[in-house]
């Protein structure tokens, strides 16, 4: 059984969303409870209004500045900050700050 993971630097794009590198820390492989993404947002780029059917999201922001809405309410979230977006729940998100945004989304079951 594998306990440990890094950051392997495995950067890789999503076509649905251009400007936007996903990193999968932890995938299905590892655990099938739970999926962990870093993902990294150019400045101006954003992941457009999608849902999850069937996975419950939490985002948190490591760095940058971004607007999150969920539901319909917007926020403009920092570090530190983030959101629980449950299953079938609109979302999306713009990266509002001149440099990279990075966050942690993590889904459960597992996305990837």
């Amino acid at each position: 059984m594998t306990y440990w993971f890094h950051d392997e630097n495995t950067w890789s794009s999503d076509p649905r969303f251009p400007g936007i590198g996903v990193n999968v820390l932890v995938g299905r492989a590892k655990n099938p409870n739970l999926s962990v993404v870093m993902v990294r947002l150019l400045p101006k780029r954003e992941i457009l209004p999608h849902t999850h059917e069937v996975e419950t999201e939490v985002a948190i922001v490591i760095m940058g500045k971004c607007r999150l809405t969920v539901g319909g309410e917007s926020r403009e979230i920092g570090p530190g900050m983030g959101a629980n977006i449950p299953a079938g729940t609109e979302h999306s998100l713009q990266n509002i700050g001149d440099g990279p945004l990075i966050l942690y989304a993590m889904h459960t079951p597992p996305t990837r």
